[in-house]
């Protein structure tokens, strides 16, 4: 039995795996060496071990040397040994600063803060409602205009692939995600989703791959004026770094939470980096980020940062590999939310139910913070209800500025109440306290302009708040944890939201104003040269206009609200009682419907229109919602527009039949473009440029677009080849798209075939009807089919299809090809050779209308003739020509009295009904009127019941120089016609498409149509022609020579 210890040779490092087992069992002797106890195989010999350690002087250890020839391999094998446990002492020492890390960091993000001090730190994991989070195409960063955000985030349905879980945002398929980056508007929840990963973490829950998690909030890093290392910087906010050797970077892995990108007051400059990669060196913090995110400094380090959509662009694509954006809750995640913050089931419903009473509080809800302020203020408007009976209560809040005073008035109570006052009402308190909330104001309205959101003890003596002041309106002015190590403030304070500063700023101002200190408020006056309300209220807008980042939108809406008399009613205790607001309020109301005319951005005309809701202002949005004019919509109604559809209840269809706007303009729509499901783009002039918006918006990730109808426009095969960029796209989703009545020739046919064998192509139904590409564009579109048949349904009625045989073998061949999808094949309305073609029949939907006619190219091909009906003719008109001209006579006529005629009205019907597609011609003089008429009108009398266009029995278009119209029941829309005059003849198309529900009106010039307007309905019985004369020498002839 071998009893003898294991040579080091075999043991130092635990080198070899037969003696690993006593590498396990070294342990340490009181001098720190290494001791190893002997293992004996087969002995279960225990006990303590005594060894002998003999001390050598470098002399013995030359002279054993050379008398033992292993020594030097042996004290290789120590020096190993030595190494291996400096190694592990390096571990334990990672290990403990590790834990002493999660152990703070499960303290500091534990809680979060809602509101007032300690009451409203609540636990993070009580509260915290998973968000909704997406990927985004990371194109799109450059593109959007954050004021969209917050008013389209319902709307947005994203793929159940594009959702992702906080916890996940790193998770890779294939390559490497290192930086992240999270938009999201202010208050949506970007600072808590990171701390709850944070927490997370901390606790072990998920991201146990990453050693290290370091949080850094741009806001502090605000503070880091003098040049440091990024170690030393690591130590400020964590000083557990500081027991742990720098090389520590290299070999473990790490994570950077960069929050709150669009509050550093530092530029970032990725032109030119200067190269920068070692953690100990001194430089500008600038320089250190830009290296960090860059990839140069710590090139294997992980980072993630939060950021508003605004500033989200200063971070070069190529240095992000992944952009995501919070959208806050969507709707469901705002019932839970309420649900989960309110314990009582029955005030949960409650509160739920109040603010979807308001389509735009509901809305804004979406983000956590307002979510959050609205819990507070409407569970305490109807507790109060529920307590006081006799007492009204002050009505639900119906802006956002009443929402924010309400939410005031509670913290103010809540705050004040410690002080014993809580006998008073909120007015008393208000009043009482009225020094320390200007006190606040002043320091929110000093540093909104330079945009500073953290605060040091000296900024708050600077306003004469002292610390205690401060503590005295947790709710409002709230103290951040302290940092540890460096030359750093040891507290800094902010409003518990950036919105709350603004809304303070306001209040701050409009005291101020009131009070005659213009001079504290002369940088909103500078611009106005009078001091009255309506001067400061304007100079407000003014500034805001002139802001290129938006950043005094909100404090502009604030302070229109606070100066309404709802707002100053609830503010009473510090602002005045005002005799009489209607004055200036009628002024300031005018004066923003005045600056729609400028060029104006987006957000400033959607700013705009939400001063005149505080206001309670809603004639414009009601004025315009209903435009009655086909004068081209300017940049401003456009905006207008998309915003009242987005917010609509449900805004599913977006209707832009029969308006018209420039290319800057039908920009402005693509917010309501991305947010229907189906677009109504027909009669609305879309030419070649405007496909190229309609193109961005179906290959955008957010595109709901399944229904597109584009008929009845320019769009020729530059249009078709525009649009198609759009629809190849594999975000695009359309399933039907209508391009009928659009001039596409054979190359725009070729352009949709590419769409049509598109792998990614979600189309079905595609109409084509009354495009002239005959059998070329046939002969294509049927090799398409056969190639990739993913179409159901095909129209092509009216395409001056013949079908010759060797295009009928193709079509054929495609038809009954696998696998077979095709529904319906609509070939009606073209002069076909041979209608007993080998085609499976019940695809096929009316293959008749083989008239002469149809080969006739437009609108032509559905020529008709038709004669006016002396039974129906009033006794002041006078007909000629075969009955094909109608003139107006002074002298009555002597015509049979029958119960057709009309008796008052200068009104004649032609004899033919109307129940398929018709297109005539008439000349015309003087002013006049024509229609479409059911037979069963009134004749009688002069009555709404008779007269064209006045009743549902009738559509008209009526002409003059006066004013030219289309008229139907109550309905009437002014046509723009700025070259017209009735003094010379003019001639009039009509185009009737009665199964389509259709009815449209062209001025004719030279052969060229120019669409004036079209009606769509759904008819229910034949429609009769119907003329009218409104001057004593006015003359309507119908025209035959279109039917050549």
């Amino acid at each position: 039995m071998d009893v003898s210890p294991p040579s080091k040779s075999n043991i130092a490092g635990g080198a070899l795996a037969e003696h690993k087992d006593a590498f396990n069992n070294a342990n340490i002797a009181s001098n720190r060496s290494s001791i190893f106890n002997p293992k004996i195989s087969g002995c279960p010999v225990q006990g303590d071990l005594t060894i002998n350690i003999t001390h050598f002087s470098d002399q013995d250890k030359q002279k054993q040397v050379d008398v033992n020839p292993e020594s030097e391999i042996n004290d290789q094998q120590m020096l190993q040994s030595n190494q291996c446990q400096n190694k592990e002492k390096e571990i334990l020492l990672i290990r403990d600063v590790i834990n002493r890390i999660k152990m703070q960091q499960k303290i500091k993000s534990a809680s979060v803060l809602e509101g007032i001090g300690g009451q409203g730190k609540s636990v993070l994991d009580k509260v915290y409602t998973e968000l909704y989070i997406v990927t985004c195409d990371s194109t799109s960063i450059n593109k959007e205009h954050e004021v969209w955000h917050a008013e389209t985030a319902h709307l947005k349905d994203a793929s159940e692939a594009s959702v992702v879980k906080c916890q996940d945002i790193f998770k890779q398929d294939e390559d490497k995600i290192r930086c992240v980056m999270t938009k999201g508007i202010a208050g949506i929840g970007k600072t808590v989703a990171a701390q709850k990963l944070n927490l997370d973490w901390a606790v072990g829950k998920v991201n146990q791959n990453f050693d290290f998690i370091f949080f850094l909030s741009f806001r502090k890093l605000n503070l880091i004026k003098d040049q440091q290392s990024l170690h030393e910087i690591l130590q400020v906010f964590y000083p557990e770094l500081k027991d742990i050797n720098v090389k520590m970077f290299d070999k473990h892995q790490i994570l950077f939470i960069l929050d709150g990108l669009d509050e550093s007051q530092m530029k970032l400059e990725f032109d030119e980096i200067t190269p920068f990669s070692d953690v100990t060196k001194s430089a500008p913090l600038n320089v250190l980020l830009t290296n960090l995110i860059a990839g140069v400094l710590l090139p294997d380090a992980y980072i993630w940062i939060t950021s508003r959509p605004v500033a989200a662009n200063q971070i070069p694509l190529e240095h992000i590999s992944r952009v995501t954006e919070i959208r806050g809750f969507n709707d469901t995640q705002k019932d839970e939310y309420f649900k989960r913050k309110i314990s009582d089931p029955e005030m949960a419903s409650r509160i739920i139910s109040c603010i979807k009473k308001s389509r735009s509080l509901y809305i804004m809800c979406h983000i956590p913070v307002f979510s959050w302020m609205a819990v507070t203020v409407l569970q305490d408007i109807l507790i109060k209800a529920d307590k006081s009976v006799p007492k009204p209560q002050a009505p639900l809040p119906t802006t956002i500025t009443e929402m924010y005073i309400h939410y005031f008035r509670i913290q103010t109570y809540k705050s004040f109440v410690k002080l014993s006052q809580n006998d008073r009402d909120n007015t008393s308190i208000l009043m009482l306290n009225k020094d320390i909330i200007l006190k606040l104001g002043k320091l929110a309205y000093e540093n909104l302009e330079r945009q500073n959101m953290l605060f040091t003890e000296q900024d708050l003596n600077t306003c004469g708040i002292n610390v205690s002041e401060a503590a005295m309106c947790p709710g409002l002015c709230t103290e951040l944890e302290e940092l540890e190590y460096g030359l750093y403030p040891k507290k800094l304070y902010c409003f518990i939201h950036l919105s709350v500063q603004e809304f303070f700023a306001a209040l701050y101002a409009r005291y101020e104003f009131e009070n005659l200190r213009f001079d504290l408020v002369k940088a909103i006056l500078k611009r106005r040269k009078g001091n009255s309300n309506i001067d400061f209220l304007k100079g407000a807008i003014d500034s805001a206009l002139d802001s290129k980042n938006g950043h005094l939108d909100l404090f502009t809406r604030f302070l229109v609200g606070i100066s309404h008399v709802s707002g100053r009613d609830l503010l009473q205790g510090i602002l005045g009682k005002e005799n009489s607001t209607s004055e200036w309020h009628k002024k300031l109301v005018n004066y923003i419907k005045t600056l729609k005319r400028k060029n104006l951005s987006p957000e400033r005309c959607i700013n705009l229109i939400h001063c005149l809701l505080q206001l309670k202002d809603h004639s414009l949005l009601q004025r315009d919602n209903n435009q009655s004019s086909d004068a081209p919509l300017t940049p401003f109604q456009c905006s207008l527009l998309a915003y009242t559809f987005i917010i609509s209840e449900k805004p599913e269809q977006f209707d832009f039949r029969n308006k018209k706007t420039s290319e800057e303009g039908f920009s402005r729509l693509s917010p309501a473009l991305l947010s229907c499901t189906k677009a109504l783009l027909n009669f609305c002039q879309i030419t070649p440029p405007l496909c190229a918006t309609v193109a961005n918006v179906l290959r955008s990730q957010n595109s709901r677009v399944t229904v597109l109808d584009l008929s009845h426009n320019y769009l020729g095969d530059a249009g078709v080849r525009r649009l198609c960029d759009g629809l190849l796209h594999s975000d695009c989703n359309v399933e039907h798209l209508n391009l009928s009545h659009n001039n596409v020739g054979v190359q725009g046919v070729k352009n949709l075939c590419e769409v049509l064998i598109c792998p990614t192509s979600k189309l079905r139904i595609l109409d084509l009807s009354c495009n002239d590409f005959g059998d070329s564009g046939l002969e294509l579109l049927a090799s398409a089919l056969y190639v990739r048949c993913k179409l159901q349904v095909l129209r092509l009625s009216g395409c001056l299809i013949t079908l010759p045989e060797d295009v009928k073998l193709v079509l054929s061949i495609a038809l009954r090809s696998d696998p077979y999808q095709m529904k319906e094949l609509d070939l009606s309305y073209n002069s076909l050779r041979n209608i007993y073609v080998d085609f499976p029949l019940e695809l096929i939907y009316n293959m008749d209308h083989r008239e002469e006619s149809r080969s006739k190219e437009g609108l032509h091909k559905y020529g008709c003739e038709l004669t006016l009906d002396p039974s129906t003719v009033n006794g002041f008109l006078l007909l000629s020509e075969g009955n094909r001209k109608v003139s107006c006579q002074k002298k009555m006529q002597t015509y049979p009295d029958t119960i057709e005629r009309f008796d008052k009205c200068n009104q004649v019907l032609c004899k033919e009904s109307l129940c398929e597609r018709h297109y005539l011609e008439v000349d015309c003089l003087q002013d006049v009127h024509i229609g479409l008429v059911y037979k069963c009108l009134e004749r009688k009398w002069a009555s709404d019941c008779v007269r064209l266009g006045h009743n549902a029995n009738s559509w008209a278009l009526y002409i003059s120089d006066s004013k030219s119209h289309v008229k139907h029941k109550s309905f009437s829309h002014n046509l723009h016609l700025p070259e017209f005059k009735s003094s010379v003849s003019y001639r009039v198309g009509v185009f009737l498409d009665w199964p389509a529900g259709i009815l449209s009106f062209y001025m004719v010039n030279n052969g060229t149509l120019t669409p004036l307007y079209g009606f769509y309905t759904t008819f229910t019985e034949p429609l009769y022609v119907c003329i009218g004369l409104n001057t004593p020498t006015a003359t309507v002839s119908l025209l035959t020579s279109s039917l050549k």
